[in-house]
């Protein structure tokens, strides 16, 4: 992916108007010759994809027979 650039200044290049904060990605002719009006682009957020699991779920737990029952009282 190509650097981006944002733009310092406005000014006018061959018949283009570049204004403050207008980005242009590194090498373009409009910016040759003329790096010191622009700076290199930092984004405001950011955003990373969380970190993916790579763990295996843990199985079912394991099926359990009913506790055996007491008689009921008498009464």
């Amino acid at each position: 992916m190509p650097k981006l650039f944002v733009a310092t200044t406005s000014l006018v290049i061959d018949g283009v108007s570049v204004t403050v904060g207008d980005t242009i990605t590194e090498g373009h002719p409009l910016m040759r010759g003329r790096e010191a009006f622009f700076a290199p682009f930092k984004p405001t957020f950011t955003h990373s994809e969380p970190p993916q699991r790579t763990s295996i779920a843990p199985s079912s737990p394991v099926a359990r027979r009913p506790a055996v029952t007491r008689p009921k009282p008498k009464a």
